[in-house]
């Protein structure tokens, strides 16, 4: 009996509670975006969650540049923060993007179609 076995563990919890401490581990390395602003005269700070480019590429299954695309066309919002040099979607932004099916993917053209239309 090895030492898994012995404490009740499987290989298969080991691994997954290796992946979730390298998920929390991540997420403790994320920088924190604070949102301030003044509400009815008070002072209202909120913590505001981004995904990057490449988060929000991978989450909905989509190639880096097409997103880029999406930033220049104005289907997506994003921001870019003073210091970072890096494009982020606000997560509710995100989520709504999603929700509400923006994505508005051009029709393919078929091979000799292009030709035909200008000739």
């Amino acid at each position: 009996m090895n030492e898994q076995q012995e404490n009740g563990q499987s290989p298969n919890l080991e691994s997954a509670i290796k992946a979730l401490g390298a998920v929390i581990q991540g997420q403790m390395a994320r920088p924190l975006y604070l949102k301030i602003e003044m509400r009815d005269g008070e002072l209202d700070i909120s913590q505001v969650e981004y995904l990057t480019t490449e988060e929000f590429a991978a989450l909905v299954k989509a190639d880096v540049r097409t997103v880029y695309g999406w930033f220049d066309r104005g289907l997506l919002k994003f921001c870019k923060p003073i210091g970072t040099g890096q494009n982020l979607i606000p997560l509710r932004a995100a989520l709504h993007w999603i929700d509400s099916s923006e994505v508005k993917k051009e029709p393919k053209k078929k091979k000799g179609e292009a030709k035909t239309a200008q000739g």
